[in-house]
């Protein structure tokens, strides 16, 4: 037994135990994914009895790479037709031939219809305008008659008319001639009168013109005689701001002196205090040993008292230094202060130099102006006295020639006279042809009126014959689109009253799919998106793009209504049919899909599990 346990075996065989210690108590469980099990824990685990542990879960894998995607919505709709006719009766009448029925193709402008408006009322009606028509011709034939013989009877007063026009253009143009001459002989006499006035208003305005500039030739003196008097002011003004500049620097250069004096007697008080301090010192220490000696009877009273005396001189002499100092101290700022006043006193004195050298600057220019501008005004002066000469030199002119022009006028006038009594006696003339063009004109208007009441009367029998053709017309009904009959609404044997409806037809070649979108999806969808439209009884399928998308919502349902235009081929699609409506809000060619149930929470964000090799970290990425 000694054998067996000896040391070695023991020392094998706790190092043994400090192996497996440290492999699956320390190693083992650092190493450890979160929820991986130990060979001995899988081995000991009833599958059908027991839950993984915590981290290890079964899970499917898929690999995510771009492909297309389309976001879509998907709501019922309802199918109606593109266009729709109902088909009415204009006229009352018997219903005897309609032989269509809903789901009948119909073509534009087939006969659709057919109404018996009474036996032969129509007819008669229309014979009887027919016999107005014949006899408002005959009646207009006879009014034409009339009228060529009343153009006849005028024509020959024209005649007559035309050979007293000629005598009185003969005698006119006479008269404009002579009329002519007086016109230019006015015209001259206005000329000269306009040139006479025009003459006097250069004068008057010449003369106004002198005043003026005379009066401003004065103004303009008076100005720079006030401009010269300014500057000979701003001027009074800089030299009184130089002398306070002056006085401002002399009162900063004694401050200086005086402050200076005071550094010099602040130095002597301190000197003074610390001298005065030191004796202070001194005695306190003195007093304090002759208390001490006093107190033992070392010395006398009168002794004590002495040195008590010396120690109350020195502390008065340290407090009149202490008080020097001070009274020094407060002299240099009132040194300084005045300083500062000084140098203040002299900044502002030389801004009130440099504003008043502006000022004068200003001024002398303002006197050259001044000089120039009664320069200029005076030789304005000269120039208009000179103008005025020459407008008063052209009154005289102006008036002499006035005075040729109204003798020409006379002799015109008196010409003028003559042609107008020639005149005269050829309007006698024309006078009495235009009274009988005048006769002949009346019986002409009288026959035009007759040829027109004629034609008005054949006009409206016309027109009542042409509006029972088209009433008569009415009593056939026919289409006014293409399409197919979904109503039948009145059977044959009934009598109809204008405006009752017979059939409803309407255009199923192309069909308007409409459905109800709410208010979250209807801000995604544009125009022209695309829309599969799938029968909800067979599966057929249809594409269309969105054509409208109405501008008004139900404040109810909290839904708008979108359309969209579909080719029916076949008419495979019929009014108030309920189809699926798939409508695509937008389009990604290259996007990362993945299945909704592989999507989880992560921090309150979405995020999906990525799986990596083993022994690879990844980081969070976002997409």
């Amino acid at each position: 037994m000694r054998r067996i346990l000896n040391l070695s075996v023991l020392s094998s065989l706790g190092l043994l135990v400090g192996l497996y210690l440290v492999v699956f108590h320390w190693l083992v469980p650092r190493h450890r994914r979160p929820g991986q099990m130990t060979v001995t824990e899988a081995l000991a685990m009833d599958m059908a009895a027991m839950k993984p542990p915590e981290g290890v879960l079964p899970v499917a894998t898929e690999v995510v790479e771009p492909r297309p995607f389309e976001e879509a919505v998907t709501y019922t709709g309802t199918v109606a037709p593109l266009n729709e006719e109902v088909v009415i009766a204009r006229v009352t009448g018997r219903l005897t031939w309609m032989p269509f029925y809903a789901g009948d193709r119909i073509r534009k402008g087939q006969l659709v219809a057919k109404l018996d408006a009474g036996g032969g009322e129509y007819a008669a009606r229309e014979a009887e305008a027919q016999f107005e028509a014949l006899a408002a011709q005959h009646e207009r034939h006879m009014a034409e008659a009339e009228e060529e013989q009343a153009q006849a009877q005028r024509q020959g007063s024209e005649s007559a008319l035309q050979a007293a026009q000629a005598m009185l253009l003969q005698a006119q143009a006479m008269v404009r001639e002579k009329e002519a001459m007086l016109e230019e002989a006015q015209r001259m006499v206005e000329q000269g009168r306009a040139e006479v006035e025009e003459a006097e208003r250069m004068v008057a305005f010449a003369q106004a013109q002198v005043r003026e500039a005379k009066n401003r030739w004065a103004a303009l003196q008076s100005e720079a005689e006030r401009a010269r008097h300014e500057l000979a002011a701003k001027e009074r003004a800089l030299a009184k701001a130089h002398s306070e500049l002056a006085m401002a620097r002399q009162s900063l250069e004694e401050a200086r002196a005086e402050g200076e004096q005071a550094q010099q007697e602040v130095a002597m008080a301190e000197q003074e205090k610390a001298g005065a301090q030191a004796d202070l010192n001194y005695w306190q220490a003195e007093i304090g040993r002759a208390r001490t000696l006093y107190s033992k009877g070392a010395i006398s009273k009168d002794e004590f008292q002495r040195e008590e005396a010396q120690f109350a001189n020195a502390e008065a002499r340290a407090q009149a230094a202490q008080a020097k100092v001070q009274q020094a101290q407060a002299k240099v700022r009132a040194t300084q202060a005045r300083q500062r006043q000084a140098e203040a006193a002299i900044a502002a004195a030389q801004e009130e130099v440099a504003l008043r050298q502006s000022e004068v600057k200003q001024m002398e220019a303002l006197v050259r102006q001044r000089e120039a501008e009664v320069e200029a005004a005076k030789e304005q002066v000269a120039q208009m006295e000179a103008m005025s000469q020459a407008a008063q030199a052209r009154l005289e002119r102006s008036q002499a020639a006035l005075q040729a022009a109204q003798a020409g006028e006379r002799r015109a006038a008196s010409a003028l006279q003559g042609a107008q009594a020639s005149v005269r006696q050829a309007e006698s003339e024309v006078e009495r042809a235009k009274a009988m063009i005048q006769e002949a004109t009346a019986n002409t208007h009288r026959a035009q009126r007759h040829v027109l009441h004629a034609e008005a009367v054949r006009a409206q029998a016309q027109a009542s014959l042409t509006a029972t053709r088209i009433v008569r017309g009415y009593t056939e009904i026919r289409s006014l689109t293409d399409g197919y009959v979904v109503e039948r609404l009145i059977a044959p044997g009934t009598l109809l009253t204008p405006g009752t409806p017979i059939l409803r037809i309407a255009q199923l070649d192309k069909v308007r799919v409409q459905a109800f979108v709410s208010e979250k999806d209807l801000a995604g969808i544009q125009l022209g998106a695309p829309v599969v439209i799938q029968s909800a009884k067979d599966g057929k399928q249809w594409t269309a793009k969105v054509t409208s998308i109405f501008p008004s919502a139900d404040p109810t349902a909290r839904t708008g209504l979108v359309e969209a235009i579909v080719d029916n081929v076949g008419v495979q699609l019929l009014p108030g049919q309920s189809v699926i409506v798939r409508i695509s809000k937008r389009r990604i060619p290259d996007a990362l899909t993945v299945p909704n149930e592989a999507i989880t929470q992560f921090n309150g964000q979405p995020a999906v599990w990525v799986a990596v090799p083993m022994g690879k970290e990844m980081g969070p990425t976002q997409y």
